[in-house]
């Protein structure tokens, strides 16, 4: 699963495989996951693979 903000960060893993972590900020900070890219609002990524696993929202 991928935070993927524009194309420099596709390939990015920000979530380990099988891990329901990370899909908000607060799952992401409870995991540990602090190298995925800050954004503002929700980036949708890899939506077809992953469906919510995709999502980051930073607030």
């Amino acid at each position: 699963t991928f935070c993927g903000i524009g194309a420099k960060q596709r390939n990015r893993s920000c979530i380990p495989p099988g891990s329901n972590c990370g899909n908000y900020t607060f799952e992401q900070r409870a995991c540990g996951e602090a190298h995925c890219q800050r954004v503002a609002g929700i980036k949708e990524t890899e939506p077809d693979k992953h469906s919510m696993k995709g999502y980051l929202a930073i607030r």
